[in-house]
């Protein structure tokens, strides 16, 4: 169920529909929220929807929360903090998402 969800988030997003997409990501955080993909999918809803880049970095930080090694986060994390020219935080995320 959980990567079902994760796929019919994901469907929604390339469909242009992120409401319907941050739906399906946070059934499947509801239902597995030990699991990092759901609110990594989140982040992602976050930023297509340009809403502001706090409600993705904190979802990117929960990603992370759950699985330290998350690597496609860490390297999101990184991303956007290097958009709110957060430069130390930035560097630190990406070698992390990197090693």
């Amino acid at each position: 169920m959980y990567h079902e969800l994760l796929e019919k988030g994901y469907a929604c997003l390339r469909r242009s529909d992120p409401e319907a997409a941050r739906v399906r990501f946070q059934h499947a955080i509801d239902s597995e929220p030990e699991r990092p993909q759901g609110y990594f999918g989140l982040a992602q809803t976050s930023l297509v929807d340009h809403l502001a880049s706090e409600e993705a970095i904190q979802a990117l930080e929960q990603a992370l929360e759950a699985d330290p090694t998350y690597a496609p986060a860490r390297a999101f994390l990184g991303i956007e903090l290097l958009k709110k020219y957060e430069v130390h935080g930035a560097e630190e995320a990406l070698n992390q998402a990197l090693s």
